[in-house]
């Protein structure tokens, strides 16, 4: 295997109807979708699936010499956490709540289940085909005011590093995370040992997730 065929490489986490854009539009690039329900529709595409949970699937693939650099969460969850949150399971880490008014004012902002926020520059729902250009919305065609992996970066929360991966634009509508930054986050957070506290988010440049965490201590 040649390195630009290595560098194509995909995994792609949950195979329902983002999970399928993504191997539509990705076609030869996907290595492997992990799904633990496949449906006909994704069967039919034949691309090769493990049928095992996404979060649990990627902590084992990850870690393999050979996984593939490029990871698609399409899954109904932040994936980022979740995944973090079962690597350091030994580390008794916990979730933390984030005031509101830490975060950035933009046009959306929703509260999830696991102290999660969702934010959005826009309060409409996007083509599903965006291709995310730097300047200008496709939509409304109005200029972007700043980018949403940037605004999250500069959340302070007294005692926590915040730290935001960015989605990178593999094809239109289709946000790929680099396996080699969410390797390098979770030895950052390994290794700053018990108590430390994180902001974790991920985002590309109109849409984020962030939530934040606390190491207790280590099991022996």
């Amino acid at each position: 295997m040649s390195g630009t065929e290595k560098n194509n490489q995909v995994l792609v986490l949950g195979g329902g109807r983002f999970g399928r854009l993504a191997v539509e539009r990705l076609g030869s690039r996907v290595d492997l979708v992990v799904e633990p329900n496949p449906t006909p529709a994704l069967q039919a595409m034949g691309v090769k699936v493990l049928i095992a949970d996404g979060v649990a699937a990627a902590r084992n693939i990850l870690d393999q010499t050979d996984a593939p650099p490029w990871v698609v969460p399409a899954l109904p969850l932040h994936f980022l956490m979740e995944w973090l949150f079962l690597c350091l399971a030994q580390m008794s880490p916990r979730l933390c709540d984030i005031p509101k008014e830490s975060l950035p004012h933009v046009a959306m902002l929703h509260a999830g289940r696991k102290k999660e926020w969702y934010l959005s520059m826009a309060d409409f729902v996007c083509p599903d085909d965006c291709p995310e250009p730097v300047r200008i919305c496709t939509h409304t065609g109005l200029p972007r005011e700043g980018q949403m992996f940037e605004m999250l970066a500069d959340i302070l929360l007294p005692g926590f590093t915040t730290i935001i991966l960015r989605s990178h634009q593999l094809a239109p509508g289709v946000g790929a995370l680099a396996r080699q930054e969410l390797i390098d986050l979770r030895e950052k957070i390994r290794k700053s040992g018990q108590g430390s506290g994180w902001v974790i988010g991920t985002a590309c440049r109109c849409h984020g997730v962030v939530q934040a965490m606390q190491l207790g201590e280590v099991d022996h």
